[in-house]
């Protein structure tokens, strides 16, 4: 189950496209040969934090997501959380049209920039509790 917001926005003087989200969620992921379930619960709030124009025919997007999301057992005991704070940097081709995001190409992922919070390791637990 999930219920999210998108916002897209135009902004500065080039008019380069924004992008926001948030989303609150739930999950449950499920062992078929023992039954056994764990579930995640979540909201986060993300979006296009700086978009640089390179100059030549790319766009470097720094994103920030922040959210908090727990894991549980089938007794309710958290088994898992992981919150804070994610910086990400990405390279896309812009196809000649810096403005429209219709014919972008991801080249790559540059990488995390920043990473704040706790991180802890969700399928060693998740294994852990449902095999």
């Amino acid at each position: 189950m999930a219920d999210g917001r998108y916002r897209i926005n135009s902004h500065g003087p080039d008019g380069l496209v924004y992008n926001f989200d948030h989303a609150d969620f739930t999950d449950t992921a499920t062992n078929l040969a023992k039954g056994e379930t764990v579930t995640s619960v979540g909201s986060y709030n993300g979006g296009d934090h700086r978009i640089t124009d390179n100059g030549d025919g790319t766009l470097t997007y720094r994103v920030k997501f922040m959210g908090n999301i727990v894991w549980y057992n089938e007794n309710g005991e958290r088994i898992a959380q992981n919150t804070g704070q994610t910086v990400v940097e990405f390279l896309f081709d812009n196809a000649g049209t810096p403005t429209d995001q219709s014919d972008d190409q991801l080249l790559r992922r540059i990488g995390i920039v920043k990473q704040t919070g706790r991180t802890d390791d969700v399928c060693s637990a998740v294994v852990a509790e449902i095999g």
